[in-house]
This record gives C-alpha cells, structure tokens and sequence, in this order.
C-alpha cells in the first residue's frame, strides 16, 4: 500500500487519524491504478502525494485551488459554495481532495472534496436526516472550463466511490452520499454512470439512487 505524505496536517474534526489515514491511501491506490489506464490525465488525493509532487514544492497552491474554484464556477453561487482560501486551507487539513490534473503541465483540471460528517443529536445534515449516520459527501465537483478532456467528472465521482466501498471494508459503518443540483444532467449522468462501471469491477451491486430531494424557496414560498 502507497503511504501519502504530512504536507497538510489532519487536524481530526471529526475523523479519527486511523480513518483519515484509511480513507487516504485507499484513494491514493486507486488513483495510482486509474493513472496506469490513462494518458493525458492524472489522478491524485492531495494528501497522498509524493514528497517529490511539485504541489508540495508551491507555497501558492492552495490559493490556485481557490482560484479554479473561482475562476471555473459560473452555476448558481448560492447552491454551492465557493471556497475562499480559508475554507480551501480548511478543507485539505480534513477532508480528502481528488484531483485530476494534466500530467504534464500538473494544471488542475478536476477537483472534489470527499467530506466526512457525522449525524449527532442536533449536529444531523438535514440534506441527510440519518440519526446516528457516519457518512462521507461527494462535494463541490467541478471540472475546467473548456476543457479537451472527457469524463473528469464521472472518474472522479467513481474513485470517490470506489474509495468508500474499500474503506466501508475496513470501517463498515459509514454511507456515502451526493448533493447534486437536480437540472444538472452532466452530473446526474456522471454519478450513475460511475456506478454502472463500478459494478463491474467490485463483487456487489452498487447503485446510485435518488433518496430525497428538497427545493429552494422565497419569502412568499415561489421555487428558486
């Protein structure tokens, strides 16, 4: 198993470090295998790079994580949040970040934040009304504009996945979820589509099924 590297500190919110540590390789050993089957485009969990990762030589990069966020989101800003750099710095001290990168160049062309929470008392997501629930959340998916590239988003959303069904082998007591906006298509289709190919590759059936929905309203109750 490829061991990741300390250049961000885990900082356990709410993820013990053997979790942490869990979740990160199991990415990392199956963004290493993606990127033997793949040419132009890479793969990586941001906390399992490589010392010699030139990521880890910029002292810039998690303001250029910020700023493809940015630079790159032109959907409706009140559905998902953009990250500042403070959020961004947040972020990869605790939670998981995919990225897909040009293997060259090393310019993001992908990213996704793979959240963990846990539904306590009054602490439950009300997007995700499980008591007692441990579960990750494939969060802020987003790929760069105009980008020549295919698929970013799909092999994102199966690694994400793929990355919970073998950590559920070793912690079996977590479920993962998706907030997607519901007249996203690419999305929708993206996440299904990850799951077909998984089932495929792994000895059960997953599948990627709508479990609820919830709509924005005004003050005088009219859909947004």
């Amino acid at each position: 198993m490829r061991t990741h590297s300390h250049f961000f500190v885990y900082r356990g919110d709410k993820m013990s470090n053997d979790r942490f540590e869990t979740i990160i390789n199991v990415i990392n050993n199956i963004c290493y295998e993606t990127n033997t089957e793949e040419s132009d485009v890479e793969y990586v969990v941001l906390q399992g790079l490589e010392k010699e990762d030139p990521y880890l030589l910029d002292p810039f990069i998690l303001y250029k994580i910020a700023e493809f966020y940015n630079a790159n989101w032109l959907g409706n800003a009140d559905f998902m949040h953009i990250p500042n750099f403070l959020q961004v710095q947040y972020n990869c001290n605790n939670y998981p970040i995919i990225i897909a990168r040009e293997k060259e160049s090393k310019e993001i062309i992908g990213i996704s934040t793979l959240k963990y929470d846990e539904n306590k008392g009054e602490t439950e997501d009300p997007y995700y009304p499980i008591p007692n629930e441990k579960y990750f959340s494939i969060t802020g998916i987003l790929t760069k504009m105009d980008n020549p590239y295919k698929g970013i988003g799909k092999k994102i959303y199966e690694i994400a996945i793929k990355g919970h069904y073998y950590f559920n082998k070793i912690y079996n007591d977590t479920s993962i979820m998706c907030v997607i906006d519901c007249r996203n298509k690419n999305s929708m289709n993206a996440l299904h589509s990850a799951a077909k190919q998984l089932n495929e590759e792994v000895e059960e059936t997953i599948i990627a099924k709508i479990s609820g929905y919830y709509l924005l309203l005004d003050e005088n109750k009219e859909m947004l």
